[in-house]
């Protein structure tokens, strides 16, 4: 039967797939808050430890530490927090983060990369519950680009999931195929993600410091 797969590894080099670089996406939003100048940089995951384990949260940690290691940051364990890819895990990741920060156990970051827009939003919710300002007291990027992120406040800087380009290249794989009556040779394609700048990570507001 006539089939790809999008955005699900599939051990099976007979199977044609199209997958997201997930780590490049954690990649380019950690280096985007870097050459910002946050050099204090958290991450709230998605669920990495999970059964079975969700690819894309394991890859956008481990483009978020490999832009940290290439700039010579450190990567900070207590700044790594497990936000389950949900609104509700993305606001108790944060809150649990600032009380620890308030209680004065950890140092606070100046930046965060957040995996998924519904985290984001949650974490939105727990900075501002908390009176910090976003991006003037932390800058965030997250995942995931929904017609919302541009109406919440800050409006988010994103990565957006191609999953229309997606949708085109499965649907000419399968178009040939069925046209031909053969399978095309199985094909694997890697496509990245787009990225918005906005105001959630703090390039379209006035220099650190120099706010009012």
């Amino acid at each position: 039967m006539p089939c790809v797969v999008i955005n699900r590894y599939v051990d099976d080099h007979d199977i044609h797939q199209i997958l997201l670089d997930d780590r490049g996406a954690g990649y380019t939003a950690t280096r985007h808050l870097l050459d910002l100048g946050h050099t204090r940089l958290g991450i709230v995951c998605g669920p990495m430890d999970s059964e079975p384990p969700r690819r894309s949260a394991i890859e956008r940690y481990l483009g978020w530490r490999q832009a940290l290691e290439e700039r010579g940051q450190e990567v900070r364990s207590e700044w790594i927090m497990d936000g389950n890819y949900t609104y509700e895990g993305g606001y108790r990741a944060v809150e649990q983060l600032l009380v620890r920060i308030a209680e004065q156990e950890v140092e606070r970051p100046d930046a965060v990369f957040v995996a998924s827009d519904l985290m984001a939003v949650g974490a939105l919710k727990a900075f501002h519950d908390a009176g910090w300002r976003v991006p003037q007291d932390i800058a965030l990027v997250a995942i995931g680009d929904p017609p919302f992120a541009q109406y919440t406040i800050p409006a988010l800087t994103t990565l957006a999931l191609p999953m229309p380009e997606a949708g085109r290249r499965a649907a000419h794989i399968l178009l040939d195929w069925l046209t031909t009556g053969t399978p095309a040779r199985a094909q694997r394609i890697m496509l990245s993600y787009a990225f918005t700048v906005r105001e959630s990570c703090g390039a379209r507001f006035p220099a650190r410091g120099n706010e009012p």
